[in-house]
């Protein structure tokens, strides 16, 4: 009888070190099921690990100089983005599709000297680590996790944007976003070749360098100044879509005439939903943490750790 109550207890002890519980949800521990993601790489289609592809995400879409707490709320973000396309698709993620910059730590360690890339190696490590398997939640599902360089005070409300109500992405204060370098920029256009660019990229065959700049009209702006749609001679055009093709960091601008020039004044990097990553930086310096970082840009969100089924 001893004998057999001792060969249950080996056999049951692993999986009892194995299974941890978080906020009523069983997680798993080292033997954790990770989310497959793929990346194309020199003409293939590799497969990463769920960290390593966060690895290089997180060095892609933020400046390794932000504060330790910053660059961890994105790291949970990027985390967040992943399990919700995870859910969607079932099946390895193709990070090609995130819509997030990667790149791979043999390209960031040919950008930089050998002991900035040790250190940068440490803080990408350690913002992985002191985060694991954290998402953000809001009604026991990951959140549609946005987020922007800066803007140009204040977040977009989603639903005035996409015309969807997403409780959690509203507009909130971000006047730290001012103080940013891209807060505001200036791209400017000679006539003939923004008219040969708006012909190439939109078809648009309808502009004269004398009326270019009567032709270009903004027909409607949120409250935060972002274009919602344009008109450029006949054509209807989202603002969105208008920042791309002029290679514009955002689509809050307005537009100057003068010198045979057209000049767009931008104000912002990004879409301006969600998270803003340089004012949660400004906050983090003041010691807030990156659990309240995501909380004050992601409304009646929760921070938890998710298994995978």
């Amino acid at each position: 009888m001893l004998v057999l109550l001792l060969g249950m207890i080996v056999l049951f002890v692993p999986f009892f070190i194995t299974i941890s519980w978080s906020n009523g949800k069983a997680v798993s521990g080292t033997n954790k099921k990770e989310i497959p993601v793929s990346v194309a790489k020199n003409g293939q289609t590799i497969i990463l690990s769920e960290d390593e592809y966060i690895k290089g995400a997180l060095a892609g879409s933020m400046p390794m100089t932000f504060e330790d707490e910053t660059l961890q709320a994105q790291v949970v973000i990027i985390r967040t983005i992943l399990y919700r396309s995870y859910l969607q698709s079932g099946d390895t993620v193709d990070g090609d599709k995130l819509g997030l910059s990667y790149v791979t730590m043999e390209q960031l360690k040919n950008e930089i000297d050998t002991k900035q890339y040790e250190v940068y190696v440490k803080k990408i490590n350690s913002a992985i680590q002191k985060t694991k398997d954290q998402i953000i939640v809001y009604a026991d599902k990951p959140i549609d996790a946005h987020f922007h360089y800066c803007n140009a005070g204040k977040t977009r409300d989603y639903e005035k944007v996409y015309g969807e109500k997403k409780e959690y992405l509203v507009s909130v204060d971000s006047s730290a976003d001012i103080k940013s370098d891209l807060a505001m920029t200036v791209k400017k256009y000679k006539r003939n070749d923004l008219i040969d660019l708006l012909k190439e990229q939109l078809g648009i065959t309808t502009l004269s360098e004398e009326t270019l700049f009567d032709q270009i009209q903004i027909v409607k702006k949120d409250e935060e100044g972002y274009i919602i749609s344009a008109k450029i001679g006949d054509s209807n055009i989202s603002g969105d879509e208008l920042s791309e093709v002029l290679s514009l960091n955002s689509c809050n601008f307005t537009i100057q005439d003068g010198d045979g020039q057209i000049q767009f004044i931008v104000k912002g990097k990004g879409e301006g939903i969600g998270f803003s990553q340089f004012g949660a930086n400004e906050m983090a310096k003041e010691g807030t943490g990156y659990e309240e970082l995501l909380k004050y840009y992601y409304k009646d969100v929760s921070i938890e750790k998710y298994s995978l089924k």
